[in-house]
């Protein structure tokens, strides 16, 4: 499901570093993933339950940051192929909101309220602005929140909105198989659950993956390269450079005490940004590390992608682009993750695979990946100035 090719000289102190920190995180695993994965399941029937009977043909997710980047990524693969749609107020802009709110079928849309504290300001001015707009919004909303108390889930609990529980351990940038992720695949295609799991137990299943990941990240750390560059070589997987470069950052970015420094991460997106950063990159200062993500699309993909002149299929062309951007850059670290994308399991797999990679990190890097005091920081004063 995914393969792995790098040329970077590894040194025999990293790998055995990496060895030891995979085996204390793998420690524990089997009964946090058993827990993880029967949540899945249950999650999947709530939803399930509260879709019975509806017939909404489109959703308004009003979320950010991990409250709703999983949910686009399924989203941006899965919507192409139905009448459904889904529309992510992830910013608080106001052409967006009024262009989003004015052109939707009200009577057929669902309005999801996610946020794991559920108090995150963006989600509750939208709330409270979508509520002066949706005369039965508590009838036509889902709330996604902790079970602790917070504004959002006492509205929630005053309007008699449905609500399904977040869990309280779980952050939102590893919320991916939380309902976070499963409301919007159960929205486009319930009938996938089964290859969303098995993506992720192919991940656990290769755990060297995670291992050959951790040793060329953690080597480029100690060659000082600063800058971690996740090139995704598709346009529906795009979200999922984004979210790769949140849970790197956020996870392992802590000015703690004994903490190590940590690059900074940068998603770059297939051929477009050839035309934008491949120049830095390839002639500015040396200080960056290079995850290469190429894909192997379904081949019934090519049937009426038919082009003349080229030396290999349609679907090919892309891969090929990122295989020769990757031979450019000539003695820079870099490393090639070729993904076989057939099904909804590719993307789990890369979901997991990454989070175990974070965690490894962490424990090399000696920070704590679940929090994110920064963050909170700026919530802190935004809210202050808002006079939320």
């Amino acid at each position: 499901m995914i393969h792995i090719y790098h040329n970077s000289n590894i040194s025999h102190s990293t790998k055995e570093k990496v060895n030891k920190a995979c085996e204390a995180q793998f420690k524990d695993l089997p009964d946090f993933v058993d827990d993880y994965l029967k949540n899945t399941d249950s999650t999947s029937e709530l939803i399930q339950k509260f879709f019975q009977n509806k017939q909404y043909t489109s959703m308004v997710w009003c979320g950010t940051g991990g409250s709703f980047l999983s949910a686009q990524i399924i989203s941006d693969i899965l919507g192409p192929q139905s009448s459904k749609k889904i529309f992510f107020l992830e910013n608080l802009d106001a052409y967006k909101v009024e262009t989003t709110l004015s052109h939707i079928d009200k009577d057929k849309t669902l309005f999801v309220f996610a946020s794991k504290s559920g108090r995150t300001a963006d989600v509750l001015i939208l709330k409270n602005l979508i509520e002066k707009r949706i005369t039965k919004l508590s009838e036509q909303s889902l709330v996604l929140t902790q079970s602790s108390s917070s504004p959002l889930r006492t509205w929630a609990e005053e309007h008699n909105s449905y609500i399904i529980e977040l869990p309280e351990n779980i952050c939102g940038r590893f919320s991916c198989f939380t309902a976070i992720g499963l409301l919007a695949l159960n929205f486009y295609e319930p009938n996938q659950l089964k290859s969303w799991k098995r993506g992720a137990q192919w991940a656990l299943d290769h755990k060297n993956i995670t291992a050959e990941l951790c040793e060329f990240y953690l080597q480029s750390l100690y060659d000082e390269k600063w800058i971690s560059v996740f090139w995704i070589y598709s346009s529906i997987f795009k979200k999922w450079g984004d979210w790769a470069q949140q849970l790197w950052a956020e996870s392992l970015a802590k000015n703690t005490d004994g903490a190590k420094r940590v690059s900074t991460p940068i998603a770059a997106l297939g051929s477009l940004d050839q035309h934008s950063l491949l120049q830095q990159f390839s002639d500015g200062y040396p200080d960056k590390s290079y995850s290469f993500f190429t894909f192997n699309y379904p081949k019934e993909i090519n049937k009426n992608l038919q082009v003349t002149g080229l030396g290999v299929e349609f679907a090919e062309v892309l891969k090929v682009q990122g295989q020769s951007t990757y031979a450019a850059l000539e003695g820079q670290p870099k490393i090639m993750l070729e993904v076989d994308f057939q099904d909804i399991a590719a993307l789990s797999a890369l979901f997991m695979s990454y989070q175990m990679v974070v965690c490894v990190m962490a424990d090399l890097l000696n920070v704590y990946p679940f929090d994110q005091p920064g963050v909170e920081k700026s919530k802190s004063i935004a809210r202050t100035k808002l006079g939320f």
